[in-house]
């Protein structure tokens, strides 16, 4: 028996200037999206969904402002419009950012303009159930990464808590009643005060409501 052996050619490896200009390409790529009318970003904001899942998606986030210009984004379109489908995408993207290193630094470093879009715009009343999941599921990926290092004072907690108590309120899904409790217990685990900071704003009363 004879037996030919057929050799794989060389893998070709991508030079720092190649690398760095796809991330450029990508960059440019996600801002051209971005910038389109409101009435159609629907599917622009979805790519931007997936792509955030995605190993190379981790570029979009890093850099010198780690991902602000998109995050500002976001929170122009939320607190601009009345659509709950783009509005639920946009939150999808923030829970979507815990899935690498530079997205989770990313949420937390603009942990503010995260919650206040959540806040101003009052996600948490919403009726519509594919909302309401999204946002549970961003608030308990937070409280996986949400350390003392990166609360600046009492005010974050509280902001953080707030919201959290103000969904339970009006929650109705026992499955997602349950990430907002493990997403508290996960905050008293990773920030010990957070508890002080918890009762103080009688955080207890939304829970057992």
């Amino acid at each position: 028996f004879f037996f030919l052996m057929i050799r794989r050619p060389p893998r070709s490896t991508q030079s720092r200037s190649s690398a760095a200009s796809d991330v450029y390409k990508r960059q440019i790529f996600s801002q051209k999206l971005m910038s389109w009318p409101l009435e159609q970003l629907t599917p622009c904001i979805d790519i931007l969904k997936l792509f955030t899942l995605h190993f190379q998606g981790e570029s979009l986030y890093g850099g010198y402002d780690s991902g602000m210009n998109i995050i500002m984004k976001l929170f122009t379109i939320i607190t601009s419009t009345n659509s709950v489908p783009i509005i639920t995408l946009c939150v999808r993207v923030f829970a979507n950012l815990f899935n690498s290193s530079s997205g989770k630094y990313s949420a937390v470093k603009n942990k503010h303009l995260i919650f206040e879009a959540i806040t101003t715009s009052k996600l948490y009343e919403t009726n519509n159930s594919n909302l309401r999941s999204s946002l549970a599921a961003f608030l308990l990926n937070f409280s996986t990464q949400f350390y003392d290092k990166y609360v600046n004072s009492d005010k974050d907690l509280e902001d953080y808590f707030n919201t959290i108590g103000q969904t339970l309120v009006n929650e109705v899904s026992n499955e997602n009643i349950l990430k907002l409790l493990v997403a508290i217990g996960n905050t008293f685990i990773n920030i010990p005060r957070s508890a002080e900071v918890a009762s103080r704003i009688n955080l207890q009363q939304a829970i057992t409501n």
